[in-house]
């Protein structure tokens, strides 16, 4: 508009405000599928919390609780594992490898940089 280009001016306004309202809708469109998987994707687990077997949402687990897994659980949570038998554990969704990884009691040894 500076140097009197009105119509390359009034295009790419145009297509600016387009692009904000296309991306604005795709965003709240987003929004509304997340909340909907959220709703629908209510892990429960089955836990033993003060010596008696519960059953809870795997959003209200807190420290201490200990989980117990079935075969096809979903794991609700990052658990330190205490018994084990022959478990293996799908984590194609975190790490991308698409076999089950096996899961021992072995204690982990940590590479992080402190």
């Amino acid at each position: 508009m500076i140097v009197n280009e009105w119509v390359e001016s009034i295009v790419i306004f145009g297509v600016v405000v387009v692009s904000a309202i296309v991306g604005f809708l795709q965003e709240a469109k987003t929004l509304k599928t997340l909340e909907i998987l959220t709703r629908t994707m209510h892990v429960k687990s089955r836990i033993i919390r003060e010596g008696k077997t519960r059953e809870i949402f795997a959003d209200e687990l807190v420290p201490g609780d200990i989980v117990l897994l079935r075969s096809g659980d979903r794991v609700p949570a990052d658990l330190r594992l205490l018994r084990v038998h022959d478990l293996r554990i799908d984590e194609s969704a975190l790490t991308g490898k698409s076999i089950p990884v096996d899961k021992t009691i072995d204690e982990i040894v940590s590479t992080a940089l402190i």
